[in-house]
């Protein structure tokens, strides 16, 4: 679980036995009830690897303590995100690594993927038509970025 100021506020790690394509319920989060009381609007993300560590799913929930909570994400600042690109041509076409970086001290919402420095394949079909990436989103600062060979 994540602050509005990008502080880990909470953290749960379970070892489950699941079945693919099949609903697992789990014990409530303590800790979310915890957490609540005190930062009032909280990111809770939940992630499922396998028994390797190779993650498999990551979902994000924003959970407040009452619904009014949730009015807190349109008073976040616009966040300065580092967009950067490079691609790789190949007989298949281009691929496109576009990688993320928040420098900010929230969250940044909507901008396609939840960032906490992430990177991201891009394929492209042949040809010139693949040369540059942008990037905007809720509380984002837009940017774009030509992308390197």
């Amino acid at each position: 679980m994540y602050s509005l100021d990008d502080r880990l506020s909470g953290e749960r790690i379970e070892r489950v036995d699941a079945e693919a394509n099949a609903t697992t319920t789990l014990k409530p989060l303590a800790e979310l009830v915890n957490a609540l009381p005190r930062e009032r609007l909280v990111l809770v993300r939940l992630t499922l690897t396998d028994e390797q560590g190779v993650l498999k799913s990551s979902n994000d929930y924003w959970q407040g303590l009452t619904a009014a909570d949730q009015q807190r994400l349109t008073a976040l600042a616009p966040q300065p995100l580092t967009l950067t690109a490079r691609g790789v041509d190949s007989a298949d076409g281009r691929l496109v690594t576009v990688t993320l970086r928040n420098s900010g001290h929230a969250p940044a919402l909507a901008a396609k993927i939840t960032v906490l420095d992430r990177k991201v394949d891009v394929r492209c079909p042949p040809g010139p038509a693949c040369s540059r990436v942008a990037l905007r989103g809720w509380n984002v600062v837009p940017g774009q970025a030509t992308i390197a060979h």
